[in-house]
């Protein structure tokens, strides 16, 4: 695509990628707000309580119990199956919860 100097109205590439990385974010509040429902339906008890200003702010930490409870508190016949495959993700540091989830994820589903 041609650039044109000095037109009125000419949108970069640089500037085109930014508007789509602003439009794929979307609505955080409203994605945290879809994300409670989901919780809700899965009955994580804490769903309400998600700390909306630190999730806004990046910090991935709220969401550990979240994966915790998610791949082994929700369905044992999930948590027997990650065990199964030789993935033991209790009592694990932070890092190396995470670093096993992805693990399994990655060789199980694809990720």
């Amino acid at each position: 695509q041609r650039h044109r100097e000095g037109g009125a109205g000419v949108t970069h590439g640089r500037e085109r990628a930014q508007q789509r990385g602003r439009m794929s974010t979307g609505d955080l509040s409203g994605n945290v707000q879809r994300l409670r429902g989901v919780l809700r339906d899965l009955r994580y008890t804490y769903a309400s309580a998600l700390p909306e200003e630190r999730l806004r702010g990046g910090d991935s930490s709220v969401l550990l119990p979240v994966l915790h409870y998610c791949l082994l508190g929700y369905s044992s016949k999930l948590a027997k199956l990650i065990n199964s495959k030789g993935f033991e993700l209790q009592a694990k540091t932070d890092e190396r919860f995470v670093e096993h989830c992805w693990r399994f994820l990655r060789e199980h589903f694809n990720f």
